[in-house]
């Protein structure tokens, strides 16, 4: 709670130098640092989080101050030297891109969330030309959208998740979005191709998937799972498609003849083998488990 109120507190001191307005901040960043996501995310980074750390409800009266002053100091930097400002902060290494689940939530959704995308592209502190820009990061080419990391949280972490679809790991050091930028630079070494096509974020539906599926074992109904979809995919272009209602809970239209999961479920079909907790029986309603609360 102490640390959140700080970070609070440092973004409303240090807006005060852009006219309160979260927008003409946006704007200070890409006209003077460029139109490029990496630069965006450092700066709400600075905005946010930087000199705050973990802060007990009991310290908070105590560093209250000296919260305001630094946020103060570098308000003044960013406004009057953005470039040294952000330059700063990747030179020394204090933004940590793979432990900053919030940060990439938040821009993730800033572009590609319909309201919000709308609501930056048509702000009044945008310019037109940098409007018009943020607009079009939801549409056409992906190279922008290929820097935002996957927000890691304790769903992608999930050790039979992580075990499945990345392998068992050496390096227990390394996140799951650390691994799947590895991951995806491979990848996109041997296909070059597809660069504009995946990025990592897309990766980002283990909050849906996780606790429906690997928390309870699932594994027998599950496309990567030794029997894949068969026992769940119904190829019915008048109903709903089951796995991915079974799967994530997304009530979606079946398309048995464009469906890239019934395309492409040889691919995935038996690369888990982690044990099944339940058997086929699990669709009876006696011993189905409902997934935790997250």
């Amino acid at each position: 709670m102490a640390s959140d109120l700080s970070c609070m507190l440092r973004t409303l001191v240090i807006l005060e130098n852009f006219g309160r307005n979260f927008t003409q901040y946006f704007n200070h960043i890409i006209e003077n640092c460029g139109k490029d996501i990496n630069k965006i995310a450092v700066s709400l980074y600075g905005l946010t989080y930087m000199d705050i750390g973990r802060i007990k409800n009991e310290e908070f009266k105590k560093k209250e101050e000296g919260i305001i002053r630094k946020a103060q100091e570098w308000g003044v930097k960013i406004k009057e030297e953005p470039i040294t400002a952000i330059n700063d902060i990747e030179h020394h290494g204090y933004f940590n891109r793979f432990q900053s689940k919030r940060l990439w939530c938040a821009l993730r959704d800033y572009i590609k969330n319909p309201e919000f995308n709308e609501f930056f592209g048509k702000a009044k502190a945008l310019n037109g030309d940098s409007a018009k820009w943020w607009g079009d990061q939801n549409k056409g080419p992906i190279s922008q959208l290929n820097k935002i990391e996957l927000p890691g949280d304790v769903w992608n972490n999930n050790e039979i998740f992580r075990n499945c679809l990345i392998g068992k790991q050496d390096d227990k050091s390394k996140r799951t979005p650390e691994i799947m930028r590895d991951m995806y630079k491979k990848y996109f070494a041997d296909n070059p191709s597809e660069m504009n096509k995946y990025y990592p974020e897309q990766f980002d539906v283990t909050f849906d998937f996780v606790p429906r599926m690997c928390e309870t074992r699932q594994c027998n109904i599950c496309f990567f799972g030794p029997n894949g979809i068969e026992k769940i995919c119904n190829s019915q272009s008048d109903k709903l498609c089951m796995v991915a209602l079974v799967t994530c809970g997304y009530p979606l239209d079946c398309t048995p003849d464009a469906c890239v999961i019934k395309q492409n479920a040889g691919r995935y079909k038996g690369i888990c083998d982690a044990p099944p907790k339940i058997s086929l029986g699990l669709m009876n309603a006696n011993n189905y488990q409902k997934p935790p609360k997250p």
